[in-house]
C-alpha cells in the first residue's frame, strides 16, 4: 500500500523552537527550529517509509476564522521574530528533500491538509495517509486509512494516533472532536464553547447524543438528561456552541492545486543535496543519520562533527533489583508511561515496564550514596515514585537555576545544550544522554555556587508542591453561577452606556473598532499613545487607555467593561468546569515558570484573581473551607520594601520600619518636605508608586504615567527621593555596576540571574537588563523567603505530627493560605506566624499579618 505523509510545518517548527535551546549555524544564523524540524523529518522518513510527501504552511495574515471571529487565537502569545526567521530555511530543507510546499492566503495549514486528505481519499482510496504535526487539531481527520503522527512532549517522544487511540484517549470518534470543542471550547485557540461546560459534561452529552446538532434536537423534545444548570447553559449559548464547532472544523475545500504524483518522494536523487545542506547548517549528527532513511552511507566529507553516542546495550529487566548500581544513574520515564529507562553506565540502559514496577523496589534501589538523576521529579510523583530521597536529583531544576530565563525546559533541549547535536531518537538514548550530561550540570551548579540553593530551597519544595496540587482547595461552584448572572446584567448595562457615550454601536471587544470610535469618531488626541506593532494604529491596551481618561467618559466605561468581561470569562464561567469529583480545584504549581524564583500557578492560574475589585472578592468567596475547618491567610507585610531597606542598609527606611511607621506616608512626607500629618491620600499614592518604581528601575516617564503626574514632577520626585534615601540611591547604582562587571545579580540566599545583555550596544536591551538586574535581588529574595517558610512550616507540622490539623493550600504572592481545623486554629496561627517571621534574620524584622474565615473572600 502506498503511503502519503502530510506535514503541518508551522506546528512542528513551533514545537521544535520551544523545545530546543538556541543553536546557530556556522554562518551565525539561529537554526534550532530548523534542526528540530529536520530531525523529525528524518525520523518519519525512516519510520514511516512514505512514497509521497507534502508540507503545508500557515500563510501570513488573517484567515477566514479571524474574519468571522476577531478574537480567534487572540490569547496566543506572538512568536518571536527569531522563530519566523527560520521558516525560509525550513522551506530550503524541504526543497532539498523534493517535498512540495503548499500555502494559501486566508487558510491555515490544517485546512490545506484537510483538503488534500479529502481529494486523495476520493481519487486514490487505497493510499494510506499520515499527517505529521505538532498538535492535535487534525485528529478530526482520522479515518480507517488516515492517521496522525505527533509529539507528546519535546520533539523526540512521538505517537501515532488512529481511530482506536482517539477513542481510548477521548472516549469519542475522531469526527466528534469538533463537537467536543464546540461544547468545551479551546482556550489555546480562544474558541469560546459553552460557558460552564467542561470536559466531563461535554463527553457525557456527546456519548448520549452524538453531536451538538443532535443535542439541540433532543432538547426540543425534552430528551436531554443532565443537570438543570447544564441545560440552562446550553440554551443560553446555543449560538456559541454551533459557532465554536464551525471555528474548530477544518475546511476541506480550499482552492489549491495538488496532484499526488508531484509529491512523490525521490530519496536517492535528493540525498546529496540534503547532505550538503545539513553540512552547511552544521547538522553533522543528521548527516550520519541519513543512511538510515536514504540507503546511502554518510559522506566522509563531514568533518569535525560533534561527538555522538548511540545506546550500545538496551537491556530488558523485570525488577529494579536486577539493575546493578555501578555509580551514578539517570532515570527517565517514557512519555507514554510504559517504560522506565535507567542508564547505569555510558553505554548501558535498562528497560523496565512501568506497569509491573513495585515502587517500594525503587525506594530500596535509590537508597544509595551515589546520585540518581531524573528530569522533572514532580511529574514522576503521581506514579508513586519516592520524593523524600536526598540522592535523587532533578536535572530540570538544576538547569533552571543555571539558566532561569529560558522559555521552556525539556530533556532534549538540555542534551543539545550540553552535548551538542546528539542522536536521541533510539529507545533509551535520551536517558543515556542525560547520564552523560548530568555530571556537567552538577559541576556547573557547584562552580556558580548554586548547589545550596538547589539542596536547601528547590529540592525540599518538590514534595510540598505535589501535596498542594493533590490536596486542592474546596470550591463552591453554585455561588459563581449566581455571580455570573449579576455580571452579565452589569455588562449589558455598561454596553448601553458605552454605545450612548460613543454615539454608535460597535464591537467593544474589537481593538480595531474601538480605535475607530476613540480616535476617528470621537477625535481623541493620539499624542503620547503607543502604536500597535502590526498596523501602526493607536494601541487600546489598558495602560494607553488610562492616559485618555480625562478626555472622555467612555474610557472609564470601556475599562470597567473589560475588567468585568475578563473576570467573567477567565474565572466566573471557567472555574466551575475545572472542579474535580472531590469538589476541589487543583492547580499546578510551576517551579521553573519565572526567572526570579517565584512560583507560578497554572491550569487554572489562582494567583491573578483580583483582590480589591467587587467581583474579584466574589470569586474568592467561592473558595471555601471544609466543615469543621477554617481558611487562614498569613501575609508578609511590605516584604519587598523591608528586604530593600535591609539590603541597601538605608538608615531612614530601616528606622521607619523599626518604629512601625507607614512607609509610604513617611516617604511622601520626606519627598514633599512636610509633616506626616499633612500627607494626603493622593501624596501617599504617588509615594507608593515611587517606592516600588525606584527599586525596579522605573524611569521618570514610567513613574509619571503610574502616578498620574507630569514628567517634570516625576523627575523632581525621583531626585528628592534619592536625596532623602541615600542608602537606596547607593544600592541602585552599586547593583547596576555589579551586574555590569559580573554579568549577574544574586539574592540574599545566593540565587543568581544572569544578564548577558547588560553590556549590549542596543540601548533598549541594555536598559531592560539593568532593570531586571536591579529587580532580581529583591524579588528573588522575596521568593526565597516564601519558599523557605513553606519548607520550615512543612517540617514543623511533620515533626510535631500536626499534618492532620493544618494543610497548606495556596501560595499567592507574599501570602500563604492554610486550611486549619477549628480545634487547632488558636494555637496554630501564632506558631505559623513565628516561623514565617523568623526566616529573615536581618536588621529589618519581617512582619506577618494573619486573617481567618470560612472563605477566601472574607480574609481580605
Amino acid at each position: 500500500m502506498k503511503r502519503l505523509i502530510l506535514i503541518d510545518a508551522h506546528a512542528i517548527i513551533h514545537r521544535a523552537y520551544h523545545a530546543l535551546p538556541q543553536l546557530t549555524s556556522p554562518d551565525g544564523r539561529l537554526v534550532n527550529a530548523v534542526y528540530g524540524f529536520s530531525s523529525i523529518l528524518l525520523k518519519i522518513i525512516k519510520d514511516l517509509k512514505p512514497d509521497y510527501a507534502a508540507a503545508a504552511f500557515d500563510h501570513e495574515g488573517p484567515t477566514f476564522r479571524h474574519v468571522a471571529f476577531e478574537r480567534y487565537k487572540a490569547t496566543r502569545v506572538k512568536a518571536p521574530d527569531e522563530l519566523y526567521g527560520q521558516i525560509p530555511i525550513v522551506k530550503e530543507v524541504l526543497a532539498a528533500f523534493g517535498i512540495p510546499v503548499i500555502e494559501k492566503p486566508g487558510f491555515e495549514a490544517d485546512d490545506i491538509i484537510g483538503t488534500i486528505v479529502r481529494r486523495v481519499r476520493e481519487k486514490h482510496p487505497d493510499v494510506e495517509i499520515v499527517i505529521v504535526t505538532g498538535d492535535l487539531d487534525t485528529l478530526q481527520l482520522i479515518d480507517e486509512k488516515t492517521n496522525v503522527f505527533t509529539m507528546r512532549k519535546g520533539v523526540s517522544d512521538t505517537v501515532l494516533y488512529d481511530i482506536n487511540l482517539v477513542r481510548e484517549r477521548y472516549g469519542l470518534r475522531p469526527e466528534q472532536l469538533i463537537d467536543f470543542k464546540g461544547l468545551r471550547g479551546d482556550p489555546s485557540d480562544n474558541i469560546p464553547g459553552v460557558k460552564g461546560i467542561g470536559e466531563k459534561t461535554a463527553l457525557e452529552l456527546l456519548l448520549a447524543h452524538g453531536s451538538i446538532e443532535e443535542i439541540y434536537r433532543a432538547m426540543k423534545k425534552n430528551a436531554v438528561l443532565t443537570r438543570p444548570a447544564v441545560l440552562a447553559a446550553l440554551k443560553t449559548h446555543e449560538a456559541d456552541a454551533l459557532f465554536s464547532k464551525t471555528l474548530a472544523t477544518i475546511d476541506r475545500a480550499v482552492p489549491i492545486v495538488f496532484h499526488l504524483n508531484s509529491a512523490r518522494l525521490r530519496r536517492k536523487a535528493s540525498a546529496d543535496d540534503i547532505r550538503a545542506m545539513f553540512e552547511r547548517l552544521g547538522f553533522f549528527s543528521l548527516v550520519r543519520r541519513m543512511g538510515e532513511g536514504f540507503g546511502t552511507a554518510p559522506s566522509s566529507a563531514a568533518s569535525s562533527p560533534p561527538s555522538e553516542t548511540a545506546v550500545a546495550r538496551l537491556i530488558p529487566a523485570t525488577k529494579w533489583s536486577a539493575v546493578p548500581r555501578k555509580g551514578q544513574a539517570a532515570i527517565l520515564r517514557s512519555f507514554d508511561g510504559d517504560h522506565f529507562w535507567v542508564a547505569t553506565a555510558p553505554d548501558e540502559v535498562w528497560a523496565l515496564t512501568a506497569a509491573t514496577t513495585e515502587f517500594s523496589e525503587i525506594a530500596s534501589w535509590l537508597q544509595d550514596d551515589r546520585p540518581a538523576y531524573v528530569f522533572d521529579l514532580k511529574s514522576l510523583l503521581p506514579t508513586g515514585f519516592p520524593a523524600d530521597l536526598t540522592r535523587v536529583r532533578d536535572l530540570m531544576l538544576m538547569w533552571w537555576l543555571l539558566e532561569p530565563g529560558r522559555r521552556t525546559y525539556a530533556p532534549e533541549a538540555l542534551v543539545m545544550k550540553v552535548l551538542g547535536n546528539r542522536d536521541i531518537t533510539a529507545p533509551g538514548a535520551l536517558a543515556s544522554a542525560l547520564f552523560d550530561a548530568a555530571p556537567q550540570i552538577e559541576k556547573r551548579l557547584g562552580d556558580e555556587e548554586l548547589t545550596a540553593v538547589y539542596d536547601e530551597i528547590e529540592a525540599p519544595l518538590i514534595p510540598i508542591l505535589y501535596e498542594m496540587e493533590q490536596r486542592g482547595i474546596k470550591f463552591n461552584a453554585r455561588r459563581l453561577g449566581r455571580v455570573s448572572k449579576v455580571m452579565a446584567r452589569e455588562l449589558t448595562a455598561l454596553q448601553k452606556k458605552i454605545y450612548d457615550a460613543a454615539g454608535r454601536t460597535f464591537n467593544i471587544n474589537s481593538p480595531r473598532q474601538l480605535t475607530e470610535v476613540l480616535f476617528e469618531k470621537l477625535g481623541l488626541a493620539r499624542s503620547g499613545i503607543r502604536k500597535t506593532e502590526k498596523l501602526g494604529a493607536p494601541s487600546t491596551r489598558e495602560a494607553e487607555l488610562i492616559k485618555l481618561r480625562h478626555l472622555h467618559p467612555v474610557i472609564d466605561l470601556v475599562l470597567r467593561y473589560r475588567e468585568i468581561a475578563k473576570l467573567k470569562s477567565t474565572y466566573v464561567d471557567a472555574l466551575p468546569g475545572l472542579v474535580g469529583r472531590d469538589h476541589r480545584l487543583h492547580t499546578t504549581w510551576n517551579q521553573t515558570g519565572t526567572a526570579t524564583g517565584r512560583l507560578s500557578s497554572q491550569n487554572p492560574n489562582l494567583q491573578n484573581i483580583p483582590q480589591k475589585s467587587e467581583f474579584g472578592r466574589e470569586v474568592r468567596k467561592a473558595f471555601v473551607a471544609e466543615r469543621g475547618w477554617s481558611l487562614a491567610a498569613f501575609d508578609y507585610s511590605q516584604l519587598e520594601l523591608r528586604i530593600a531597606a535591609d539590603l541597601a542598609s538605608d538608615e531612614k527606611m530601616t528606622a521607619a520600619f523599626q518604629r512601625g511607621l507607614d512607609i509610604h506616608r513617611m516617604t511622601a512626607a520626606e519627598v514633599n518636605n512636610i509633616r506626616l500629618g499633612e500627607v494626603t491620600p493622593e501624596l501617599r499614592y504617588k509615594a507608593k508608586a515611587l517606592n516600588f518604581g525606584v527599586l525596579y528601575g522605573m524611569g521618570s516617564r514610567a513613574f509619571a504615567e503610574a502616578a498620574g503626574i507630569s514628567r517634570d514632577e516625576a523627575e523632581h520626585f525621583i531626585e528628592e527621593y534619592f536625596h532623602d534615601f541615600h542608602g537606596i540611591a547607593r544600592y541602585v547604582e552599586d547593583t547596576k555596576e555589579f551586574a555590569r562587571v559580573h554579568g549577574f545579580t544574586k539574592t540574599a540566599f545566593g540565587r543568581k540571574r544572569f544578564f548577558p545583555e547588560i553590556l549590549s550596544t542596543n540601548f533598549r536591551l541594555q536598559r531592560e537588563a539593568e532593570r531586571q538586574a536591579l529587580n532580581h535581588p529583591i524579588q528573588g529574595t522575596e521568593a526565597d523567603i516564601m519558599k523557605k517558610a513553606m519548607i520550615e512550616i512543612h517540617e514543623f507540622l511533620r515533626t510535631k505530627h500536626l499534618e492532620a490539623k493544618a494543610k497548606l493550600l495556596l501560595q499567592i504572592h507574599d501570602e500563604l493560605i492554610f486550611e486549619i481545623a477549628h480545634d487547632a486554629l488558636d494555637s496554630m496561627v501564632p506558631k505559623i506566624t513565628r516561623i514565617m517571621e523568623g526566616i529573615w534574620r536581618g536588621k529589618v524584622k519581617m512582619k506577618v499579618e494573619s486573617k481567618r474565615g470560612a472563605n477566601w473572600g472574607v480574609l481580605e
